[in-house]
Formats: C-alpha cells, structure tokens, sequence
C-alpha cells in the first residue's frame, strides 16, 4: 500500500500539471469539467495500481497459522453490509434510513479497533507508540457512535469557511492522519504479526476505494445516484471490519494463531 501511495501521489500531480497545461496551450482555456475532474480521479490511481503490482511481489498470503478469530468482524460486517444493499430503505438495516445499523456500524467497528490495538501497543515488543497513535486515532472515531461530533466539526474548528471548503479541509486532514498513522502502525507489524499487517494494508485499500467513491459523488453527478451511491458507505464500513480485525491479529503473535 506504501508504494502504491507514493505512485498515486506522485502521478495525480503530474497528471494534474500534464492535463492543464495542455489544456491550456491547445484549446486556450482551462478543462473544469466534471469529465476532466473524474479522470484526474480515476487515471492516476489506474497507473499506479499497474506500477505498484510490478514485481518483485510478496506472497498473496503471509506465513504463519490465520488468526481465524479475527474474522468475526469482517463476517458480520458482510452480512449487515448485504442486508443493507438488498433492503436499503428498511428501517434497521436499510442504508438510505437515518440512524440505521449502517451508521453505527462503522464507529462500532472503529472503537474495537482501537482499544484492540492499544491492547497490542501493550504487548509488542516494538513500535508500541505507533500502535498506541493508530489506537488512539480510532477509538477518538469510535467515539462518535457515543457523543456525535464528527459532523459539527468543521464548524467548529474553521467557523469562517463556508461548510464545503470546511468540510473538506478538516476531514481532508482526519483522512490523511488516519492514512500516516496506519502507515507507520504497519512497519513493526510486518515482522511479528504479518497478518495483522497485512489486514491493515488491505483496510487502508478498502478505504481508498471508498474515499474515490466518495470524491467521485462530491458534486453529485447523476450517475453515481441511486444504487450507486450505497457502495461507498458499504465500503467504509468493509474498512472499519478490516480494521477491527487487524487489530486483532495484532493481538497474537505468529504461530500462536488458531
């Protein structure tokens, strides 16, 4: 997930630079677009999954035993997932209803995550900070299953911006810290619990997924309606589950997995 980062980075400034400027000295004017705005969303991340899957590539699956606990949250996941996406305006699974399971579920998920992985940060034998940081950083998300305040929070830390660039600047910067936290939670997991590093790789890339999803529906094109526009909190909360049993695996060491 680190090298495809770096590549994704790097090539949606250049795409971005290579796309304007051209623009510019072809048609002399600048492409806003919403054709333009998705391909600079969806070209870069293409190029990069093909430069991050060059090898040399790590095995699909790390060594050691599964820790087949750690599936329990990514099953139930699933199935409330699934019966949200086949009933979406039912009532207690339904996605389209506010204050459904869907929106606990997520922040539930969250908050098991962390306070698994600040039991792990007690127990390991390195990068205890970065686990306690990446436990920290999601119980505090957690939390607003208990006390809502992810919602008012752009008001209240940039009262003078109007609520989208707010919006996007505060939870912008919560996406990268979630995103540097679980990075460097990731190192000192690759060597004593690789599957729990490598469950987290995989929730950071279900959150990518979900964040291009959600930044694709930022202007509500009508095409990412309707059923659509169900698969991002869907993979949000997949990311959560995966999170959650990261955290857990973290909790053994390998070969003490059952």
């Amino acid at each position: 997930m680190r090298r495809f980062l770096a590549a994704w980075g790097l090539l949606s400034v250049a795409y971005l630079l290579a796309a304007a400027l051209s623009s510019w000295l072809l048609l002399n004017l600048l492409d806003l677009t919403y054709e333009a705005y998705a391909a600079w969303l969806l070209v870069p991340v293409v190029q990069a999954v093909a430069v991050a899957t060059r090898p040399p590539r790590r095995p699909l699956l790390p060594p050691g035993r599964a820790p087949l606990f750690a599936a329990i949250p990514v099953g139930l996941a699933a199935a409330v997932v699934a019966g949200g996406l086949l009933r979406p305006a039912n009532v207690t699974w339904g996605f389209l209803v506010p204050g459904s399971l869907q929106e606990l579920l997520p922040r539930a998920l969250a908050l098991l995550a962390g306070a698994a992985f600040l039991a792990a940060a007690a127990r390991s034998r390195r990068g205890r900070a970065r686990l306690a940081a990446l436990g920290a950083l999601l119980l505090l998300l957690g939390l607003d299953a208990v006390r809502p305040f992810l919602e008012s929070l752009p008001a209240e830390v940039l009262p003078k911006l109007n609520p989208f660039l707010g919006g996007l600047a505060v939870y912008g910067a919560v996406v990268v810290l979630l995103f540097v936290a679980a990075l460097a939670a990731q190192r000192p997991l690759e060597d004593e619990r690789p599957w729990a590093a490598r469950l987290l790789g995989v929730s950071l890339a279900v959150t990518f997924a979900a964040l291009l999803g959600a930044l694709l529906q930022l202007f509500l094109h009508p095409w990412l309606e309707r059923h659509w526009s169900l698969l991002v909190p869907a993979a949000a909360s997949l990311a959560a589950s995966l999170a959650a049993a990261a955290a857990l695996a973290a909790l053994v060491r390998t070969g003490d997995a059952a």
